[in-house]
């Protein structure tokens, strides 16, 4: 399982960082959230600050965990408490105006696929039949007992063709399809997403909804309480009025650029609630492109030349060979040290 640390920092940048190689024993669920608070425990991160966990679709092996890192005063307490949303989607790894367009398409992927389950299966057996009669292939009498090829048919299910290719086949694959789409993308998920696209400045804050910010602070109980959710519905219309009075916040790009903007002009401290939103909207966005480069790395430094290499020599290397930015400053020190005179 490739450890892969999303924070925010104090300029307001969304920073990925690889950490290591997990080793687990399986890929359940349970043994991946094992492995995670191990690696926390040994590392001295806190969990109270985790905010996501994330899975890339091919493998729930390529895990990443998401780190909210607060820049707070001396005077404030640090109580955050752990608030997960599962499976985030790489779909999802757009501009903030297309991730509407994705849960849009994502949902009429859904009703499709219903339909399909359905109600069209009678329509696909006679386009299949055609098919088969066009090119003189031997269509089987759907009323005859299914019996699979080299298997024993005393011992077989007694069920006919048409309930094998219906069932079995047919509404088996769809069902799986419909399964996956749900569980990655369920009721809570697709609300956050949406509500945080309502964040976005672009076009002058077209997008800009209040009632969905609201309802984005209220997923988030633990770093939003009630007082919170009091004064957010008035910090936020101070809050927009500013914003389309400025030109300076009428071309920004995306939340990121907010957020830094708001750092660089001081409206942060103006505007703290909606800036904390700001913050775990860019924590919230999962990018399994960095997972992706881990694994793609892994192909690289773990040869077959080098396949009896153990998991602690793979994640050294590997860390060494992916963050190549922060090591780059170590060479400097090792000649510094190596034509340095012998010490006693």
């Amino acid at each position: 399982m490739a450890m892969v640390l999303r924070y925010v920092n104090k300029e307001e940048e969304a920073i990925e960082k690889f950490l290591c190689v997990q080793h687990v024993s399986s890929t359940t669920s349970s043994s991946l959230e094992e492995a995670i608070e191990r690696f926390f425990a040994t590392t001295n991160l806190s969990m109270s600050k985790v905010r996501g966990q994330g899975y890339d679709g091919a493998s729930n092996m390529k895990a990443v965990v998401e780190v909210l890192e607060w820049i707070k005063d001396d005077n404030n307490q640090d109580n955050f408490d752990e608030t997960i949303t599962n499976e985030l989607s790489q779909a999802l790894q757009k501009k903030n105006q297309d991730i509407v367009n994705a849960m849009a398409l994502v949902e009429v992927c859904k009703q499709r696929l219903q339909s399909l389950r359905n109600d069209d299966f009678g329509d696909l057996l006679d386009d299949v039949q055609k098919f088969c009669q066009e090119h003189d292939i031997v269509v089987p009498n759907m009323e005859d007992l299914h019996f699979v090829p080299g298997k024993s048919r005393h011992k077989a299910p007694r069920l006919t063709n048409f309930h094998y290719y219906h069932v079995n086949l047919y509404v088996q694959v769809l069902d799986t399809q419909l399964k996956e789409l749900n569980d990655r993308f369920n009721e809570v998920n697709t609300e956050l997403f949406l509500c945080m696209t309502c964040l976005s400045p672009v076009n002058n804050f077209a997008s800009f909804d209040k009632a969905k910010i609201v309802r984005l602070a209220q997923l988030y109980p633990q770093d939003f309480d009630r007082m919170d959710l009091i004064n957010l519905p008035i910090q936020l219309d101070n809050y927009i009025h500013d914003m389309k009075m400025h030109s300076e916040f009428s071309s920004l790009r995306g939340i990121g650029d907010l957020a830094k903007e708001l750092v660089k002009t001081g409206s942060c401290a103006s505007y703290i609630l909606v800036y904390k939103l700001l913050t775990l909207a860019l924590v919230l966005s999962v990018a399994i492109v960095s997972v992706e480069r881990a694994f793609s790395a892994m192909n690289i430094v773990k040869t077959p030349l080098r396949n009896k290499m153990g998991d602690r020599w793979l994640s050294d290397s590997m860390l060494a060979y992916i963050e190549r930015d922060v090591f780059a400053f170590i060479e400097p020190i090792m000649r510094l040290f190596h034509n340095m005179k012998h010490c006693r």
